[in-house]
């Protein structure tokens, strides 16, 4: 835009700063300058690696991540501390379920070699319940 120029309110035309109408649009030309709209934006999508903050893990990923957060054959000290607690904390509601009722029926008996079996097995039981299966 030069010092000799505005625009119209109405149609955005560039009209001449001494114009009364706008030849576009036939109306009434403002006194005061107006600033052209701004120029639309336009959309740059951004490429799967380009920006890591946006990086969506593949599947394998998960999985390798999963296995190195709980590897199959290593004793979890939380699961064996916790029980029951630990598997409902990681969404194995049945196996919750069932591990305290076997601890009620046995009157508390059961719950000491359970104890050790979530110790033992939590890890592989997680992992299958996000659907990594492992043979031990």
């Amino acid at each position: 835009m030069s010092n000799e120029t505005k625009y119209c309110v109405d149609c955005g035309a560039e009209i001449n700063i001494k114009a009364e109408m706008s030849p576009q649009c036939g109306a009434r030309a403002p006194q005061r300058q107006v600033p052209p709209p701004p120029p639309a934006q336009t959309y740059q999508p951004v490429q799967m690696g380009e920006n890591p903050q946006f990086h969506r893990k593949t599947t394998k990923e998960r999985e390798n991540e999963l296995l190195n957060d709980y590897p199959p054959t290593k004793f979890n000290w939380w699961a064996f501390l916790f029980g029951v607690l630990y598997y409902a904390y990681h969404g194995m509601w049945g196996k919750a379920v069932l591990y305290t009722l076997i601890t009620v029926v046995t009157a508390g008996i059961g719950a000491i070699p359970l104890w050790f079996y979530m110790g033992f097995r939590h890890n592989k039981h997680y992992l299958e319940h996000n659907n990594i299966y492992i043979d031990i």
